[in-house]
């Protein structure tokens, strides 16, 4: 019990994260689609290169709330087209 004249605080609640929702190596899952700075990022190129991938056609994208969003495997089929044999 708190002292007089103090606010005695609970613990913050805890949300269980559900089994389901992570990998076997216990990270949460890795996100279906991506901002345009966000794919960017991840093929580490400009984010002006994504715009041009996606004014070329090359590049789809998902127009979702008002942001454009890229799903990961057109990222990574893109990576997987521009691949060479070394």
């Amino acid at each position: 019990m708190a002292p007089h004249g103090t606010v005695s605080r609970s613990p913050p609640l805890v949300r269980p994260v559900m089994s389901s929702t992570i990998t076997s190596r216990g990270s949460a899952p890795a996100p279906a689609a991506f901002s345009i700075e966000a794919s960017a990022e991840y093929l580490g190129v400009s984010r002006s290169s994504i715009w041009r991938l996606i004014k070329a056609g090359t590049l789809p994208c998902v127009r979702l709330g008002g942001r454009t969003l890229l799903r990961r495997v057109d990222l990574d089929a893109l990576l997987a087209h521009h691949v060479r044999a070394a």
